[in-house]
C-alpha cells in the first residue's frame, strides 16, 4: 500500500506546525456502505507518529460530480486533516 510511505515523506517533507490534507471519498455498494477513511489515519499513526490528527470534515458530494462514471459510487468524502507536531 502506499499510504505508509506517503506518510514517512509527509513526516520528513513538512514544516513544523505544517499540513497534510488527504481527501477520502466513501465507497458505496449494494451491500454495505465502508468508509475507508479509519484506514489512512491508522497508517499514518503507525508509520508517521509526529503527524497528529487535527480535523475531519465530512462533505457530501453533489449529484452533478457523482454524473460522473468514476464518481457513481461515492456520496460523501471525508477531508483528513493531519499536522506536524515535530518539536
Amino acid at each position: 500500500m502506499l499510504v505508509g510511505p506517503m506518510a514517512r515523506l509527509c513526516e520528513r517533507g513538512l514544516a513544523r506546525d505544517g499540513r497534510c490534507v488527504l481527501v477520502v471519498g466513501e465507497s458505496v455498494s449494494r451491500s454495505q456502505t465502508v468508509h475507508p477513511a479509519q484506514h489512512p489515519i491508522a497508517i499514518f499513526e503507525a508509520h508517521a507518529p509526529s503527524l497528529v490528527l487535527e480535523n475531519m470534515i465530512v462533505d457530501s458530494v453533489p449529484d452533478v460530480r457523482r454524473a460522473h462514471r468514476d464518481y457513481r459510487g461515492v456520496k460523501t468524502e471525508q477531508i483528513i486533516v493531519f499536522r506536524n507536531a515535530q518539536d
